[in-house]
């Protein structure tokens, strides 16, 4: 297969459409679309629309919920893919058709495989996730590892919907990070792909192949921040996560969905609170640097240091502000090979040496057995690495707030953080 994958791939990533969308104009190319803004694919459309290489309908819409034609992913593959148009036909049905060429290329470059369909392509039919599934597999050069596969089980709950030969392309998808299934654990083969699910599958693609995960836009800022709820949300089912009961822990009692975002998103609204930086801090940096008071003796962790400040204030039963709590805020650390393990916020007492080495360390630190801080007021806090993993060995760390009603975490790719 004649595949020419660069970074300059990425700038060639284009939503196809019929012919009265733009393809992958930059002229007038809006910044963002009327109906994009709180659904879950909006970073990945946002991606796109960065690069510049994205169209919309002529309404100033994206329709992400619609779902898309076979021509069309035909067109969106071959472009993102660097593929080079081949002026010639494949089918009886697509000789005149806008696609034609795309999906002979697609034909050529083994993508489409002829023999699926006979004579007639049928291009203005919805495209499947299946079919999805498969053209992905075989353009990231996996269709020989899907064809050892063919016939074993998946382990969906829908398997016997999926035909033996595609069960070796469902099983790839799924372990490339490209397709996953649903909470019900049914992977709906013959269910039509939308505009949305599409972008993301590509994105995907394209990032696994490249090894280069797309940076992720400027996002609409209010009140001089980032709102994580305007980020996509995901299941721990479909991250492949298995430590929801080590975050029940300390008062948590149940697990909603994952957050993703990095540090270029600060600041970032999260919860109750707005996360202004995150650093980490090796164990000869930190405060209780051989230490030998009493609960510093003998740790030798290093630690992660959060910034922040709340953004609602907090009243006790008579009225009184009080201010947020930050031992609300809690930690999860995952390391690179797959270990989690939860942490707690650091207290701080008063007359202690360790205390007063954080205190001129970080002036923001907040002092006593439940620390807080007033609407607006900039904190600091402290965790530790108590397991001793390592900062190079950390993966992503979790953050979640026990003060709100969701049970939401947010996850920040730990590789970002200078």
């Amino acid at each position: 297969m004649k595949k020419q994958l660069s970074l300059l791939l990425i700038f060639a990533l284009v939503i196809a459409i019929v012919p009265t969308i733009a393809y992958g104009s930059s002229i007038n190319m809006p910044k963002s679309f009327s109906d994009i803004g709180n659904h879950w694919s909006n970073v990945t459309i946002s991606k796109l629309i960065e690069m510049g290489a994205i169209g919309g309908y002529p309404d100033g819409s994206f329709k992400p919920n619609n779902t898309i034609k076979r021509s069309e992913v035909a067109a969106i593959l071959r472009k993102a893919l660097k593929l080079e148009l081949i002026n010639d036909n494949s089918f009886a049905d697509t000789a005149s058709h806008w696609a034609g060429k795309e999906i002979h290329t697609l034909v050529a470059n083994n993508i489409i495989d002829k023999n699926e369909y006979g004579t007639s392509y049928s291009p203005e039919t919805n495209t499947t996730r299946v079919e999805l599934a498969k053209m992905i597999v075989r353009a990231m050069g996996l269709e020989k590892n899907a064809k050892d596969l063919s016939g074993k089980a998946t382990n969906y709950l829908d398997d016997k919907d999926i035909i033996n030969v595609d069960k070796g392309y469902v099983i790839l998808a799924n372990q490339q990070g490209i397709i996953s299934g649903y909470p019900d654990n049914t992977f709906k083969p013959n269910q039509t792909v939308t505009r949305a699910e599409a972008s993301s599958m590509i994105v995907r693609m394209i990032e696994k192949m490249t090894g280069q995960i797309l940076p992720v836009p400027e996002l609409p800022k209010t009140d001089n921040y980032t709102n994580a709820e305007d980020l996509p949300k995901l299941s721990f089912r479909e991250l492949g996560y298995n430590f929801e009961d080590k975050i029940k822990t300390h008062g948590v009692s149940s697990v909603g969905e994952v957050i993703k975002a990095d540090p270029s998103l600060f600041p970032l609204k999260f919860g109750n609170f707005v996360i202004t930086g995150i650093e980490k801090l090796p164990y000869s940096k930190t405060p209780y640097y051989k230490s030998n008071e009493i609960g510093w003796q003998g740790s030798t962790s290093d630690a992660i240091v959060v910034h922040g400040y709340p953004v609602v204030k907090t009243n006790d039963r008579n009225g009184i502000v009080q201010g947020f709590s930050l031992p609300s805020i809690q930690m999860g650390i995952l390391n690179k090979g797959g270990d989690f393990s939860k942490r707690l916020v650091v207290i701080f007492l008063e007359e202690r040496t360790v205390t007063e080495k954080m205190k001129t360390m970080y002036p923001n630190t907040k002092i006593g057995d439940a620390p807080r801080a007033k609407e607006n007021e900039h904190f600091t806090i402290l965790f530790t690495d108590r397991e001793g993993y390592g900062l190079n060995n950390i993966k992503s760390i979790f953050l979640l707030d026990q003060q709100i009603s969701t049970d939401d975490l947010l996850e920040i790719d730990f590789s970002k953080i200078p």
